[in-house]
């Protein structure tokens, strides 16, 4: 069966991409960080006052960066850079032959992603579908036809 997409993603599309991607990265960069000011004001024998405001201030500082600075610089890189933002098209089928290694493939209730490297990651949505075929069966066919090609984590890079 063969499915084709053609379609211009959003740049809701475009930042829930980069928010999934980096979700581990955020996560990692707020409890190392957490934990590195706990060695620090244990090692100097510092107040128990300063390290909680020191935390609550580096917790601010990570999910303001999240939240709002992130979000800015990935909405004004969207408006600049015009090969983020243009009409892709795409086409599956039976015998599909992915030629790069796909590390994770996301299901959103109107996209799938399939994440290729880390900042990477083709975007398929439900609208961009022609007409007459079955989202549900284009789920069935990349759980069956792309997911078990997914690179095991020993190979990647």
């Amino acid at each position: 069966m063969n499915y084709i997409f053609s379609g211009k993603p959003t740049i809701e599309d475009h930042l829930k991409m980069v928010q999934r991607l980096s979700n581990r990265t955020t996560f990692l960069f707020l409890i190392g960080g957490l934990i590195i000011g706990e060695v620090i004001f244990t090692f100097f024998k510092w107040s128990v006052l300063l390290l909680i405001i020191f935390a609550v201030f580096y917790v601010l500082i990570v999910v303001l960066n999240y939240f709002v600075f992130v979000p800015y610089r990935i909405r004004k890189k969207y408006k600049e850079n015009s090969s983020i933002n243009q009409k892709r098209c795409f086409s599956f089928g039976d015998d599909i032959e992915i030629e790069f290694p796909i590390y994770k493939v996301v299901y959103y209730d109107d996209a799938v992603y399939i994440i290729s490297e880390n900042n990477q990651a083709m975007i398929v949505k439900r609208e961009w579908l022609e007409s007459g075929k079955s989202w549900e069966e284009f789920i069935h066919f990349i759980d069956h036809k792309v997911v078990p090609k997914i690179t095991p984590k020993i190979y990647r890079r």
